[in-house]
């Protein structure tokens, strides 16, 4: 094992190491801090979410670093290429529809040609899948 490798590997080690680490100190002190708004205030105990947002922001950025995107169904190495493949076959799909309805309908008139051109470009703007 080459020692760059070896040195990337455990700075990898470290980060997570540092994650779980701040996991389990986040953990207790939220509970603590969950009970102690529902004590000391208990009509407007909500004023807890902020340090709870404000600390899990901190963890989820400290998960992403340690574990990376990789493992999850979204932003992986590849979900670019399947979210393409996908986007061209919902095309293709579409323009083979449209097709087929042209087809069928060979003698419509000018009025109808257009409502169908500018029914079909608001599809395609309104599109968001």
């Amino acid at each position: 094992m080459s020692d760059d490798l070896l040195k990337k590997a455990q700075k990898k080690v470290k980060k997570k190491k540092y994650f779980f680490s701040h996991l389990f100190i986040f953990i207790p002190c939220m509970a603590i801090l969950f009970m102690v708004a529902f004590i000391a205030t208990p009509a407007s105990p909500w004023w807890v979410v902020f340090p709870f947002l404000g600390w899990g922001m901190g963890i989820i950025g400290q998960y992403f670093e340690a574990f990376g995107t990789e493992h999850l169904n979204f932003l992986g190495k590849n979900w670019e290429e399947d979210e393409l493949e996908k986007e061209v076959m919902r095309l293709r799909r579409r323009q083979d529809l449209l097709e087929e309805i042209r087809g069928a309908h060979l003698d419509i008139s000018e009025e109808e040609e257009l409502k169908l051109k500018i029914l079909e470009k608001k599809y395609l703007d309104d599109d968001l899948v």
